[in-house]
């Protein structure tokens, strides 16, 4: 059984490449391909996602908001 496993409060087997992570203290936010996806601990499903086209860097919690940066047009 990997370390992670041993030490987190809370793991999650994921489809796709999660690249970055971001929270607002409630939930977690982040780039997977080219989604954002919303991430509770009480759930193993995403809350919500939106697609990113060409998702790139960390998102962002701020004002309010999530921000993702684009590397599309």
């Amino acid at each position: 059984m990997p370390l992670i496993d041993h030490i987190a409060l809370h793991t999650r087997h994921v489809p796709g490449f999660i690249d970055f992570m971001a929270s607002d203290q409630e939930f977690i936010w982040s780039t997977n391909q080219d989604r954002l996806q919303k991430w509770s601990a009480e759930t193993s499903t995403p809350l919500a996602e939106v697609t990113v086209p060409q998702a790139a860097g960390i998102p962002v919690v701020a004002f309010g908001a999530v921000w993702a940066a684009s590397l599309a047009e």
